[in-house]
């Protein structure tokens, strides 16, 4: 009791506690100050680091080359490149997005006078999370006619992770698109044309191939070699190939060595190649539902889902589309048009002639015996 008493009438000692629990707080409000202030700071300075450099245009200070726009970048910059044609080799050696201008007219062309290298690689990306769109990429077909037969040229040849090719026009390369040993990379919604292998991955896996369109304009005009390949996958593993359309390709739309495994290729339409598709492997040529539209599938549709009643066999291999589309996929599953069942008409032929036989013997019988009376 004595002891509350000496407290409650000590003003001195309230006065200390009260003191020290504003110091305490306003210690810990000016520290809590500082700590946020020095946060948003420097979120401030990250936003504020990443910058958009220009080359082409008309701008004094613009980069005449992509490459010395590289050089000069940092991490997380985007390059923006205006309209024109850049002759140039390429290594994109930091994470960074390169955006052309339009890539109908934003060209690059790896056609270079190099007399001491056998390959022409318009964009070698080395670096991680690299983002191309908005260009046409090219090597210029007169390389290959040349007396040295061993040059040969690579739109894009990719020995990184989790980049994005999108957007663009990839062609007249010996290789599109390549990968070696990459990973989780995503190329999507481009137009790879008259290259002699469109996209090629190797040693690579967990990629996406989507939306794309892969067709020969010229057959006869590039390389002036049949045995071209639009996709051709090698130690290859859970890539996925959706919604592609693989056409005109004097060769094979799309290849698959016996080491790869487990890639998931539907939704895509193989229309007028010299064969569609060979797999040695053991991959998924469905999602389980719906599969791919082949122009060669011969199967019947009974039950008008859109979808063939029998398997499309996938040659060289145990593999099989166990869901075939009956017309090309758009984003919708249609019906074949002008679909003729041949099996049903013969056998409605020959009901129908067995009927008019079996109706005409008895006509025949009773018209002789009435002529013969």
């Amino acid at each position: 009791m004595s002891k509350r008493k000496n407290i409650s009438h000590n003003p001195g000692f309230v006065f200390d506690l009260i003191s020290m629990k504003r110091v305490i707080l306003i210690v810990t409000s000016i520290f809590l100050f500082a700590t946020i202030n020095t946060f948003f700071q420097n979120v401030k300075c990250e936003e504020t680091t990443t910058n958009t450099l220009y080359v082409g245009g008309n701008a004094a200070e613009n980069y005449n080359t992509i490459q010395s726009a590289i050089d000069n970048a940092s991490i997380g910059d985007t390059i923006f490149v205006y309209n024109g044609t850049y002759f140039e080799n390429i290594n994109v050696n930091k994470s960074i997005k390169l955006i052309g201008e339009d890539k109908e007219t934003t060209i690059v062309n790896g056609n270079i006078n190099k007399t001491n290298e056998d390959i022409l690689i318009c964009f070698y990306v080395s670096s991680d999370q690299v983002n191309i769109n908005g260009f046409t990429i090219e090597s210029t077909k007169k390389v290959y006619e040349s007396n040295n037969s061993s040059i040969f040229g690579i739109g894009i040849l990719i020995k990184a992770n989790n980049t994005i090719i999108q957007g663009n026009i990839i062609r007249e390369n010996t290789f599109g698109i390549s990968l070696d040993n990459s990973y989780s990379n995503k190329i999507i919604e481009n137009v790879m044309a008259d290259n002699y292998i469109h996209i090629n991955l190797l040693g690579s896996s967990y990629n996406t191939i989507e939306n794309s369109t892969i067709t020969n304009y010229n057959q006869s005009d590039f390389l002036d070699l049949n045995n071209k390949i639009g996709i051709s996958l090698d130690i290859a593993y859970d890539n996925s190939i959706i919604n592609n359309t693989i056409s005109n390709i004097s060769g094979i739309g799309i290849q698959l060595s016996n080491l790869c495994e487990n890639n998931s290729i539907y939704f895509n339409n193989f229309m007028n190649n010299t064969e569609n598709a060979n797999d040695f492997g053991n991959n998924n040529w469905d999602n389980g539902k719906y599969g791919n539209f082949w122009d060669d599938y011969n199967g019947s549709d009974k039950n008008n889902d859109g979808v063939g009643d029998s398997p499309y066999i996938i040659p060289n291999g145990s593999n099989e589309d166990r869901f075939p589309l009956m017309m090309p996929y758009d984003g919708t599953f249609r019906l074949k048009e002008f679909y003729v069942d041949i099996g049903s008409v013969l056998t409605m032929l020959l009901i129908g002639m067995v009927v008019i036989i079996i109706f005409l013997i008895p006509i025949a019988y009773y018209w002789n015996k009435k002529t013969k009376i």
